[in-house]
C-alpha cells in the first residue's frame, strides 16, 4: 500500500488485504493524509465468508 501511494497517479484511498487462506485482515491507506486504518476483525473461511465477500465487493465497487 505504501509503495503504491509514491505513485504519482495513486488512487485514494487505497485498500490492503493480508491473508494466511483461511484467516483475512483488512487496511486502508489515505495517502493525502498518509494514515493507515486497520480493521481490528479478522474474517475466516467459511465461518465469514458472507461479510468477506461483502467486503471484497464493497472495495471494488468504488
Amino acid at each position: 500500500m505504501i509503495a503504491l501511494a509514491m505513485l504519482d497517479d495513486a488512487p485514494t484511498p487505497i485498500y490492503g488485504a493480508v491473508t494466511i487462506g483461511n484467516v483475512w485482515m483488512f487496511g486502508l491507506l489515505n495517502s493525502t493524509t498518509h494514515t493507515i486504518t486497520q480493521d481490528i476483525t479478522s474474517y475466516t473461511i467459511p465461518d465469514d465468508v458472507v461479510d468477506l465477500i461483502k467486503i471484497l465487493v464493497g472495495i471494488l465497487e468504488e
